[in-house]
């Protein structure tokens, strides 16, 4: 991970939130007797030292030995043309965690391509849930098991959901939202506030003063970006990510 990217900037911030944090011992008895599949692996990220403190299944399933596997790795080894939507959802998720305090109930589920040792990209579903809490019930670490679904998942997109008891909804949309601030030039969200009006290219190259092939070639640039098939898909990963 480069020193000074967008995400490194991230970790520092969490691990300086939780830098006076006390925090009990957390065993990790039950996940040395979690029962995994071939494929499949966990390891735990703890964001008050920026560290991966426990691991299991990592080197057999991805063939990444345990020294090679630490917080810049678990943040590097996306697609690239995953890697910028998973990091806004997980920056999202965390700063939520840390500035609410979630306790155990909190749950993110992910699906994004990764790069295992050997160069491969493989689709995953990562389950992540809060692992260690202060006393006062700040989150600290939280727990991640991937498991391999290319057998039954072969789209591209990037999908999530985050469960919380208490879970302030809107709230949460702003966390994401605030994470896509940049993620799509002016122009196309101009462009994508009129396809959310329910415009068609023509009406909104009238609006916006350029052509409807200008219009088209955006939309498709747009719909690329979010990695979505058609219009419907675009207004749902728009609307689920605060960004209409």
């Amino acid at each position: 991970m480069i020193e000074g990217s967008p995400i490194h900037s991230f970790l520092k911030q969490q691990k300086e939130k939780l830098k006076h944090v006390e925090v009990s011992a957390q065993s990790f008895d039950s996940l040395e007797r979690y029962p995994l599949g071939l494929s499949q692996c966990l390891y735990v990220h703890n964001y008050q030292t920026s560290s991966i403190t426990f691991q299991k299944g990592v080197f057999e399933f991805l063939g990444y030995t345990p020294e090679e596997i630490n917080s810049d790795l678990i943040h590097s080894y996306f697609h690239p043309d995953d890697a910028g939507m998973v990091l806004r959802i997980i920056q999202a998720a965390v700063s939520y965690a840390i500035d609410h305090n979630l306790y155990q109930d909190g749950h993110l589920y992910l699906t994004f391509r990764l790069r295992k040792k050997n160069g491969e990209y493989i689709k995953v579903l990562r389950q992540s849930n809060v692992f260690e809490v202060d006393n006062n019930g700040k989150f600290i670490s939280n727990l991640s098991l991937l498991t391999d679904i290319s057998y039954m998942n072969t789209a591209n997109c990037v999908e999530w959901k985050f469960d919380a008891s208490g879970l302030d909804q809107e709230a949460f949309k702003k966390y994401i939202g605030h994470q896509y601030e940049n993620f799509f030039s002016p122009r196309e969200l101009e462009i994508v506030n009129g396809i959310h009006s329910g415009l068609s290219s023509e009406e909104i190259g009238n609006l916006l003063f350029i052509s409807r092939h200008t219009v088209d070639t955006h939309r498709r640039n747009i719909l690329r970006k979010a990695g979505c098939k058609n219009t419907l898909d675009l207004m749902s990963f728009c609307h689920q990510n605060g960004i209409v």
